[in-house]
């Protein structure tokens, strides 16, 4: 895993053919698969926990290739993400976030750094309703100030 993002150079396969909908749902494995990376204690790719989950899960297969590249990604630079997670999360530490929280925040944020070709307001809107359907009640409005200000962080950089 990489502690230091990369400038743009890194960017998630585009989303091509799939729909809204199947954006939605690739979101959501991604959130319960770095979840249970996360339970499992395995932080970084491994095919043979990425093969059984989405066969599990039962993955449709329009949105395995689209998946795999966002979790690749999202483990490669996670401990990056994290800081910028951790600095945008108001006085919480990481190991204080809730798990399904922080795989929410994980999937989201990696969404707004790495990919160029969804609107950041619908990976907002995803996540908070990811952040209710997983998460605590608060988690929707936690999720979602988190990444707002990842987002206004990063609108920031762009204009110096």
């Amino acid at each position: 895993m990489s502690a230091v993002l990369p400038e743009s150079s890194v960017v998630m396969s585009p989303s091509g053919n799939l729909s809204s909908t199947d954006l939605k749902q690739s979101r959501r494995f991604a959130v319960q698969f770095i979840y249970q990376c996360e339970l499992s204690e395995v932080m970084f790719f491994q095919e043979t926990m990425f093969k059984n989950f989405i066969a599990q899960q039962a993955v449709p297969f329009e949105i395995i290739s689209y998946l795999r590249s966002h979790v690749e990604i999202l483990l490669e630079y996670m401990d990056g993400l994290d800081k910028l997670i951790e600095s945008n999360s108001k006085n919480w530490k990481k190991h204080r976030i809730a798990k399904v929280d922080m795989a929410v925040l994980r999937v989201c944020a990696s969404e707004l750094k790495f990919r160029k070709d969804v609107a950041p307001k619908v990976i907002l809107s995803d996540a908070a309703e990811i952040g209710k359907e997983f998460g605590s009640s608060g988690s929707s409005g936690f999720v979602n100030g988190v990444l707002d200000g990842i987002l206004r962080e990063m609108k920031l950089e762009k204009s110096l």
